[in-house]
């Protein structure tokens, strides 16, 4: 049981720090939609991926300030399980975060009383609300599978059907193109065609995982409306790729097409496994003013989506780094070209292995350690030796260092012979 707690505060971890992405891209969709509605699904799907899968590490993280996240949660902790076994308990973790803006800032910060709430209530609530989402979509798809049994099969995937107000497409495995049976002949290739390129697109499978990241991150608002608006984008997606081949006329026919399917219902979480029509007014709007993008606007789409994503997809890498002092005292040896690569090569070495800790200080002093050089040069069989120290706080440990500790004149050994330096080891000498 104590593995559940743990997952359920990961995904109460995952859900905030995954929120500022879905903020951004709720923000940025005005323009976003305007420049590719491809990169906007895009950013939707990088988002759904964000809530569901641990953050990668980046250097340029939003979450920096927070301070690096824990090697073994690999999102920013806002909340940690404590008591597992005994009494587990959630609890916002205040002095966690706020020593991290702390060192970050160099502010001194005070210990504050956290939070904290018994474990299993919160997860009862939880999957209570994953449980009654999960009944309604299996009861709307019974409900509409019983309505399409009654369908009559036109030809090769397509069906025509009386219960159904917007064609859809449906089903994961072999999906099939619902029409109401009213629908205009004149409308049909545009309606198939439109279909066509959500089955092509795999729309009828990113549908369902959507609505089943929705049940996982119910409690998180920014979630519903984020799935809200990919839908929406998701069928404006779909129009770009069928308005790209289409001639003004055919575009014209598009357009009446999706003003004879329009049936004046929001149909957005109606049926969570079926992909019915909706936002019908906005998507003629666009369509009738649509112009194949230009290639400066694909760019600029794509570097936006990569700026979000480096900043709002990432969580900070490692041990912090930025804003640490560095100190290069004189040498007879090294050129100050040369101490510097060792700090720069110490750095990478305490961002991927010293999660949790923030870099206060390096130093390179010979006059101290000049004769450890020649001992360590000696006994690694090296060309050369280099010996740095360096200051640093833990935040949050791992078990090996004390949190809320300063180590100082912390070790790091470098060597290298016609190569860049490489770190052999690190720790207290």
């Amino acid at each position: 049981m104590d593995g559940m707690y743990t997952l359920f505060t990961a995904l109460l971890n995952r859900s905030l720090t995954a929120a500022p992405l879905l903020l951004a891209a709720i923000l940025v969709r005005p323009l976003l939609t305007r420049l590719s509605r491809r990169a906007m699904w895009i950013l939707w799907v990088l988002t759904a991926v964000r809530l569901l899968l641990p953050a990668p590490r980046g250097p340029l993280s939003v979450f920096g300030f927070l301070g690096p996240a824990p090697a073994d949660c690999w999102d920013v902790p806002f909340f940690r399980a404590v008591g597992l076994g005994v009494a587990p308990t959630l609890t916002l973790n205040l002095n966690g975060l706020a020593e991290g803006i702390g060192t970050a800032t160099h502010a001194v910060v005070e210990p504050m009383r956290q939070p904290s709430a018994y474990l299993p209530p919160l997860m009862r609530i939880w999957a209570l609300g994953v449980g009654v989402l999960a009944a309604w979509a299996l009861v709307s798809c019974l409900l509409l599978r019983r309505r399409l049994s009654e369908a009559v099969h036109l030809w090769d995937n397509v069906w025509i059907c009386d219960g159904i107000r917007a064609p859809f497409v449906y089903g994961l495995f072999r999906p099939k193109i619902y029409v109401p049976s009213g629908t205009d002949g004149a409308c049909l290739p545009s309606v198939l065609v439109h279909e066509r390129a959500h089955i092509r697109r795999r729309d009828y499978i990113w549908k369902p995982l959507g609505f089943a990241l929705l049940a996982l991150h119910w409690f998180n608002p920014l979630v519903w409306l984020g799935y809200a608006l990919f839908c929406r984008d998701t069928e404006l997606a779909c129009d770009e790729s069928v308005l790209r081949a289409l001639d003004g006329e055919g575009r014209r026919e598009y357009c009446e097409a999706l003003l004879s399917l329009s049936d004046g219902r929001r149909t957005v979480l109606v049926h969570p496994v079926a992909f019915g029509e909706t936002g019908v007014r906005e998507r003629v709007r666009r369509a009738a003013r649509y112009k194949k993008p230009a290639r400066w606007a694909a760019c600029l789409s794509v570097l936006l989506c990569a700026v979000i994503a480096m900043g709002f997809a990432s969580v900070p890498a490692g041990g912090l780094t930025a804003g640490h002092r560095r100190t290069v005292g004189g040498s007879a040896v090294y050129t100050r070209a040369d101490i510097e690569s060792a700090m720069d090569e110490a750095e990478r070495a305490f961002q991927m292995n010293f999660a949790g800790c923030v870099l206060r200080s390096l130093t390179y002093d010979e006059a101290r350690y000049g004769k450890a050089n020649d001992a360590w040069a000696e006994s690694s069989g090296a060309a050369q030796a280099i010996v740095l120290t360096s200051d640093f706080y833990v935040i949050f440990g791992d078990g090996s260092l004390e949190e809320r500790e300063t180590y100082r004149n912390w070790q790091w050994i470098l060597t290298r012979d016609d190569g860049p330096w490489t770190v052999i080891t690190w720790g207290y000498g």
